[in-house]
């Protein structure tokens, strides 16, 4: 800390410790980054000598009270330096706190008497990564990706390896509600679910919380992922971007004026320019995919600030093969046959907001916003057969095509206002409105003669409103008991049908001697189901609302944990257990493969699952040795009437023990070097048990009976342990403001064979004759990636 800040705290403290009676004001303003000025969400600000204290909001606002008078106010942040401003309070102050980055640790700067923001937060179950630190992390294929990085914490699981799906304390992916700039992103994957869509370089915070659900939350069951967009830099332009081994990005922000900011980003994958000189002349196939991010902000004045930001992403695979023959005629011309088929997929996202944030009075900041938001899928396939006689140009004998389309499409108005009454009170309330449009199928089909079918095989457009009223309060309650109490209400309506539900949410923490034991009780609902018919991330999975005859899922959870800072290393502890009611699943044997009729009649619904297990993680965050470990032990169960002969079974992603490191040391200003080490149970599996010829046919048939597979029970098999260690080295050169990386990482360093999917066969023999013989049942794993070098190299300027 500055000589000058410590001396003021030592000399207001004195000051402050006599008895006095003043008027209370209110000081309230911003806390932002010195250099762009951009704001800082979450900044702890707070008056050190009379021990009362407040956080910046997602927007960079605070408000304190406090008596009139001298006063000297501290602000810090991950990655900056801490300040301390001392002033004299008259009247109701608005001062904006401008931090400077530097390389001052944050546990390094402590104010004495304040305790360290895990233990004073009301909040359980959240975790917040720095984005800093998320790029410094070994990459596959050099993509710096923040969904990979969140799998790496206690309680967070990737679904299928390599992918960037998250499962988060016994819940499905559709239980995870994903915000970009406060917008539901619905499938946030590209790749077939290897790479999320969030370009690192463009992202201010990632925030993810998987239990003690603050009221202002809802519409899952599982978790909330917070991903706050950068604002772009108020002082000169700047640029940053990266080339890796598939795909690019760049990034640019500044000023457009004296009070107006923008940041840009894009990306582009360049697979289907590296596929090209590979494939046959006959074949034509192709894969790419593109998403960029705009975000503007605009300062009417001290008290009203506008934003706009907008994010499209598209994904596109095709493939087109052709086949030729010629049938001589024999004294007649002869006939060229072309078979020509084509198929694809194509899948994207386009969200958008416009915010305007009023700071009504210094203690009362609201924020109004009008969201929207559309997700599409659809395949296509065909076959055409073209026949040209002689030397007569070719014609069209016979064609077939068929497009399946599906989405989802949100349109949103929403206001959350922040009140602080009293340093004791920090009261959130707020009002979301939304309509949903659902489209779970629809075909085009094309045929021969050029009818044309346009149906709704799947289900019908259903239209679905979605009223949501939150309330909830920060209270302290004497110097070691803080709680946070709230109250969400939802009105979903679908089919005629109203579902209503009132969901009591709260969080307590209490003080002793250092450690804070905290508690939570949550209870949710969501509205909207997935249907999965393949791994996570998948575009073929399927957004439909709660209908008449599938109601919405619902969950409670209770979580207790401790939590304390020793030696700048933040340690926590916490227990869960969750139930959940309403879960849908596929029927068994049901697939998507253009489900013809009601998707309704695919699924079971009414499902129970339960999840139970222990977090334990460590971070250090400060020092030229930064990262974390984690570990979780639990179990997920679920349970359908019609699945498993209505018997429990385990959840596929139920993973006894789970194990994560994280570790990232300088060797130098110019070199660091990162590891992570992953470890968990296998997941389950159903597997076939024995094969056995049915019955003979009757006479006069003499085919063979076909073979009749027998399963065992869901999930009773474990594949084998997961681990997988990555390494990486980066090289960093700095010049004034330009600054160069050189990335090499290594995906599965040691070359790990997990088993990506396992089939069952039986073992062959060879005799000394050269006959060959079926042996015994055998199980088969296919591993999917290897050891994987990656090299990328980022800039920024």
């Amino acid at each position: 800390m500055p000589v000058r800040s410590a001396l003021a705290v030592a000399v207001l403290s004195v000051l402050l410790s006599a008895p006095a009676v003043a008027q209370r004001v209110t000081l309230s303003g911003y806390v932002e980054d010195a250099v762009t000025r951009e704001r800082l969400i979450g900044a702890p600000v707070y008056d050190a000598a009379r021990g009362v204290g407040t956080v910046t909001n997602r927007y960079g606002f605070y408000s304190l009270t406090l008596p009139t008078g001298l006063t000297a106010i501290a602000a810090r942040y991950a990655g900056y330096r801490a300040d301390t401003l001392a002033l004299v309070l008259r009247r109701d102050t608005t001062v904006t706190v401008r931090l400077v980055p530097g390389d001052v640790a944050v546990a390094e700067v402590v104010v004495e008497g304040r305790r360290a923001p895990i233990e004073e937060t009301t909040r359980m179950s959240t975790i917040e990564v720095p984005v800093a630190q998320m790029r410094r992390l070994p990459a596959i294929f050099g993509e710096v990706d923040v969904l990979k990085t969140l799998q790496l914490l206690p309680g967070v699981q990737e679904g299928v390896e390599g992918s960037s799906g998250i499962y988060v304390r016994g819940g499905g992916p559709d239980q995870n509600l994903i915000l970009l700039d406060g917008v539901p992103v619905y499938n946030a994957f590209h790749l077939f679910g290897f790479f999320s869509v969030f370009p690192a370089d463009a992202i201010h915070q990632v925030e993810l919380t998987k239990g003690g659900f603050p009221a202002r939350y809802g519409g899952r069951l599982s978790s909330v992922v917070d991903i706050a967009l950068k604002e772009g830099s108020r002082e000169r332009v700047g640029a940053s971007g990266s080339v890796g081994l598939i795909a690019s990005h760049l990034t640019v922000e500044g000023p457009l004026g004296r009070r107006t900011a923008f940041v840009a980003s894009g990306r582009r994958t360049y697979l289907d320019l590296l596929v090209k000189p590979f494939l046959p002349d006959t074949t034509q196939a192709g894969y790419r995919f593109y998403d960029g991010t705009v975000k503007v902000n605009h300062d009417i004045n001290a008290r009203h600030r506008v934003y706009a930001s907008l994010y499209t992403g598209d994904d596109r695979f095709h493939v087109d093969a052709s086949e030729g023959r010629t049938e001589p005629g024999f004294g007649r011309p002869s006939v060229r046959t072309t078979e020509t088929t084509t198929g694809g997929l194509a899948w994207g996202n386009v969200t958008g907001a416009l915010r305007w944030n009023w700071a009504v009075t210094p203690r009362l900041f609201v924020n109004t916003t009008l969201t929207t938001s559309r997700y599409r899928f659809q395949v296509r396939a065909g076959a055409r057969t073209d026949e040209a006689v002689g030397t007569a140009p070719s014609s069209t004998v016979n064609r077939f095509f068929v497009r399946y389309t599906s989405g989802i499409d949100d349109l949103g108005a929403r206001i959350d206002a922040d009140y602080r009454p009293s340093p004791a009170h920090y009261v959130r309330a707020g009002l979301h409105a939304t309509r949903h449009v659902f489209t779970p199928g629809a075909f085009v089909i094309n045929a021969s003669g050029g009818e044309r079918i346009d149906t709704s095989l799947a289900a019908a457009r259903t239209q679905a409103p979605e009223i949501d009223l939150y309330a909830e309060d920060d209270v302290r309650v004497g110097p070691r008991l803080k709680v946070n109490v709230g109250l969400r209400g939802s009105l979903f309506r679908v089919e005629g049908r109203s579902y209503v539900s009132a969901q009591p949410r709260v969080s307590a923490r209490w003080l002793a001697g250092g450690t804070a034991i905290k508690a939570s009780f949550a209870t949710m609902q969501q509205h909207l189901h997935l249907l999965s018919s393949a791994g996570v991330g998948l575009p073929i999975d399927l957004w439909v609302p709660a209908t008449r005859r599938v109601p919405p899922q619902r969950a409670w959870q209770v979580a207790v944990g401790v939590a304390r800072t020793v030696r700048g290393v933040e340690l926590s502890a916490e227990a869960y257990t969750k139930r959940m009611r309403g879960l849908v699943n596929y029927r068994e044997g049901a697939l998507f493969a253009f489900p013809g009729g009601d998707w309704q009649r695919l699924v079971v619904s009414g499902g129970d699952g339960w999840a139970r297990g222990v977090e334990v993680f460590a971070q250090k965050s400060a020092g030229r040795t930064t990262g974390w470990i984690g570990y979780t032990l639990a179990s997920t169960d679920r349970r359908f009437d019609d699945i498993n002969g209505g018997a429990r079974f385990p959840y596929r992603y139920d993973r006894r023990h789970d194990v994560s490191a994280v570790v990232t040391h300088d060797l130098s200003r110019a070199f660091d070097v990162s590891a992570t080490w992953v470890y968990g149970t296998g997941v389950a599996a159903t597997l076939a048990r024995q094969q056995f010829a049915a019955a003979p046919p009757a006479p006069p048939t003499t085919s063979s009976g076909d073979a009749l597979t027998y399963y065992g029970a869901v999930n009773s098999f474990r594949m084998p342990a997961y681990h997988r260690l990555d390494l990486s080295v980066q090289w960093t050169r700095t010049r004034g403001r330009r600054e160069r990386v050189w990335s090499l990482s290594v995906y599965n360093a040691y070359n790990r064979k997990n088993p990506f999917y396992a089939t069952v066969g039986r073992e062959e023999t060879s005799a000394p004759d050269g006959t060959r013989t079926l042996g015994r049942t055998v199980l088969r794993g296919y591993a999917l990636f290897p050891a994987i070098p990656s090299l990328a190299y980022r800039f920024s300027f």
